[in-house]
């Protein structure tokens, strides 16, 4: 009797040894497949970061488009985004749209991988008809004796529930962003970015 009761503590023992160390080499692989899919989707940063333009965009400043136009725009976008099993371990394509204001002028920017640049011109084109499309180097707002302040906002909900959806807005939130940046003074520049 004694002989199987040493027995089935032995196999508990060994049981537990084999479910702790087949536990940890579950945490193990789990860590090596993060760092793998962390290692896949950015080892190519610089390069795709080289491979984009930056275009400007010029609206009239008598344009009357409406508000909607931007969001049939951004919905259009939203075909960028590639799916699929293996689109963990490639970094998706984006769009950066960009306001930067600086004394006494206000541009809007776009930056894109050069592979979508046809299809944001002709969204772009197609939501704002008066719009032009200019290809320009890139923007330096610092200087040497410069100070530099940031912020960085996200959503505390899902990324597809809205803020407030533009129909309940009394006034163009684009204008009073822009207001706040005609107000730059000398030595002073600021730019919102929003990445699609």
């Amino acid at each position: 009797m004694d002989i199987l009761a040493f027995d089935i503590e032995a196999l508990l023992t060994q049981l537990f040894i084999l479910v702790v160390v087949l536990g940890a080499l579950g945490v193990v692989g789990f860590l090596g497949f993060f760092l793998f899919v962390l290692w896949s989707r950015h080892k190519d940063r610089e390069v795709r970061s080289i491979e984009s333009v930056l275009l400007q965009v010029k609206v009239p400043r008598d344009n009357e488009t409406k508000i909607d136009a931007a969001e049939q725009m951004f919905s259009s976008l939203s075909s960028i985004r590639k799916g699929g099993f293996l689109s963990t371990l490639k970094p998706q394509d984006h769009a950066s749209f960009e306001i930067v204001g600086t004394p006494q002028k206000i541009d809007f920017y776009v930056n894109v991988p050069k592979n979508l640049r046809d299809l944001v011109e002709k969204q772009i084109n197609g939501a704002y008809p008066g719009a032009e499309i200019v290809e320009v180097e890139e923007y330096n707002l610092f200087t040497e004796q410069g100070k530099v302040a940031f912020a960085s906002l996200s959503l505390k909900s899902a990324d597809y529930l809205p803020i407030k959806v533009y129909k309940d807005l009394a006034v163009d939130p684009l204008s009073q962003i822009t207001s706040v940046l005609a107000k730059m003074t000398e030595g002073e520049a600021a730019a919102i970015q929003i990445l699609v």
